[in-house]
C-alpha cells in the first residue's frame, strides 16, 4: 500500500528544487548573455557590411548625411542645416544615409541591440558609426587649433576608404546600447565602460571596451563636449583605436 509524502519530505524537495533553481539560474542567465552578445558582434559586422557595400557603389566613400534632408524612419525624423551637423548626425542615423542600397525595413533588425525596446520615435540606431569616417582626420590633430572656423567646417566632409590607414585598428561601428545586458551598464562620459560589440574597418569584429581604446583628441568642432574614445581617435581615420 502506498502511503503520501509527509510533511518533512516535502519540504526537502522544495527546498533541493529551490537550491537547483538558485544554481542554476546564473548559468542561464550567462549563457543568455553570452548568446545575445555573439548576436549583436553579428550585427556589428553586419551593419558595418552595409556601409561598406555603399562605399562600394560610390567610388570608396563612405555614407554620411546631408543637411536639409530628412532622416529616420518612415512618417518622422530629423534634418539639419549644415554640413558640420550632417556629418556627426549620420553617427546614429546612418542607415538613412545608405537607404539607396539597403531600405530601413530590412536594415532595422540588425541596426538594433538585442533586447532593445521596440521604439521608432527618431529610431537613432543602436550600432553608432564613429565621425571618424565623415570627418577629415586633421580635425583630431594639433594642427586643428590653428583653423579657422571656416577651415574647421570645411573638415566635415566625405570620407573615402583609401583614407583609412590602418582598418584593422580602427573601428567603424559599436553597440553603444548594449540593451541585452540587464544588469546596471556602467558609462563613462556616454560610452559603456564594459565590453561590446564593434567592427573594425577591415570587416572582423571583437567584444572590446571603449574605454581601453586610444585616448580621445579634443574636438575643435564640438568644443564643449568631452572627447570621447572611438569618437574622437587622434588623427581620425588615419590613427588607431586598438
Amino acid at each position: 500500500m502506498r502511503r503520501g509524502l509527509t510533511l518533512i519530505e516535502v519540504l526537502v524537495a522544495i527546498g533541493v528544487i529551490g537550491l537547483l533553481i538558485a544554481i542554476l539560474t546564473p548559468a542561464l542567465s550567462g549563457a543568455r548573455t553570452l548568446t545575445l552578445e555573439a548576436v549583436s558582434l553579428n550585427n556589428a559586422r553586419q551593419c558595418w557590411s552595409i556601409v561598406d557595400d555603399y562605399a562600394n557603389a560610390n567610388q570608396g566613400y563612405f555614407p554620411r548625411c546631408r543637411p536639409n534632408v530628412v532622416y529616420g524612419p518612415p512618417g518622422g525624423g530629423i534634418s539639419v542645416s549644415n554640413e558640420v551637423a550632417a556629418s556627426f548626425l549620420t553617427t546614429g542615423y546612418w542607415y538613412g544615409a545608405v537607404r539607396s542600397i539597403v531600405p530601413f525595413h530590412e536594415l532595422r533588425e540588425v541596426a538594433e541591440s538585442p533586447g532593445r525596446s521596440a521604439d521608432l520615435a527618431g529610431f537613432y540606431a543602436s550600432y553608432r558609426l564613429v565621425p571618424a569616417f565623415t570627418v577629415k582626420g586633421a580635425l583630431w590633430t594639433p594642427a586643428a587649433a590653428s583653423m579657422t572656423p571656416e577651415q574647421l567646417a570645411a573638415l566635415a566632409t566625405d570620407i573615402r576608404r583609401s583614407e583609412v590607414a590602418y582598418p584593422a585598428s580602427k573601428v567603424g561601428m559599436y553597440d553603444g546600447d548594449v540593451s541585452y545586458v540587464r544588469r546596471p551598464r556602467p558609462r563613462i562620459d556616454g560610452l559603456p565602460d564594459m565590453k561590446v560589440a564593434m567592427a573594425f574597418a577591415d570587416g572582423h569584429g571583437a567584444a572590446l571596451n571603449p574605454q581601453d581604446a586610444s585616448e580621445p583628441f579634443h574636438n575643435a568642432l564640438l568644443p564643449e563636449q568631452p572627447a570621447l574614445r572611438l569618437h574622437d581617435t587622434p588623427a581620425g581615420a588615419q590613427g588607431r583605436d586598438y
